[in-house]
């Protein structure tokens, strides 16, 4: 009976040490697993915001190169065609093919038709992002 009265306050000391280092360590991996999520949500976020910003660039500069076609307009479109076939999706590649062609051919009659044909089937990819 005499170790059961010592034995009751070890284990209430020991459970008292215990309880906020375990306490605590769930609550850092709680707080490090919340920092992961944040960190891949920011991750993901600016990977859509660059790629809604290279198609959006990409049809800007198209447009100003088919409306106005002058050597600043040209270089600029230049740098955004050589990227697109990065970050466009295949089916589209051969669309930015012939926008391209029909642009250094200087019809402008066709280029613009092309652009809204890939604008229209880009548009839902790029509202989705």
């Amino acid at each position: 009976m005499n170790y059961i009265i010592a034995i009751i306050p070890t284990v209430i000391a020991v459970c008292a040490i215990l309880s906020p280092i375990i306490t605590t360590k769930m609550n850092n991996h709680h707080q490090l697993e919340l920092k992961r999520i944040e960190l891949e949500q920011q991750s993901i976020e600016q990977k859509e915001s660059y790629l809604k910003s290279i198609y959006e660039n990409y049809f800007k500069q198209t447009s100003k190169c088919i409306a106005y076609p002058d050597e600043e307009c040209v270089k600029s479109y230049g740098e955004c065609y050589s990227i697109s076939f990065v970050y466009f999706p295949q089916s589209a590649h051969e669309q930015l093919k012939e926008i391209n062609s029909a642009i250094h051919n200087g019809d402008q009659n066709t280029a613009t038709a092309l652009l809204e044909t890939l604008a229209i089937s880009m548009g839902q990819i790029i509202r989705e992002i």
